[in-house]
């Protein structure tokens, strides 16, 4: 309703202040009039995202099998010698002397 006066528009009734914005009730008929507001409503603007690109079951299902179906050896990245080491092997000395502790 952009017009200056505001009147009922079932019966014609002219209230003595005009209403903001919401909803009127007219007093002679009981006719329920929504009114927009006066003011201009904000628009929202939103970012495009870029769409994601979706890989569907049977990819997931064929990549989880070639996983677990590969023969390749994993390569870990140990260095060779660290998956066989050459080390000699460390001889106990013998003891002549033994210490033995009692309870006094």
């Amino acid at each position: 309703m952009g017009q200056n006066v505001f009147r009922c528009e079932k019966c014609g009734f002219l209230p003595r202040d005009s209403p903001v914005s919401g909803f009127w009730y007219c007093r002679k008929c009981g006719h329920k009039m929504r009114i927009a507001s006066t003011r201009p409503r904000r628009t929202t603007t939103y970012s495009k995202k870029p769409k994601s690109v979706g890989t569907s079951r049977d990819q997931v299902y064929s990549q989880m099998y070639s996983k677990f179906t590969t023969d390749k050896p994993i390569d870990l990245g140990y260095k060779e010698p660290y998956l066989k080491p050459n080390i000699n092997l460390i001889l106990p000395k013998k003891r002549t002397k033994i210490r033995t502790f009692f309870k006094k």
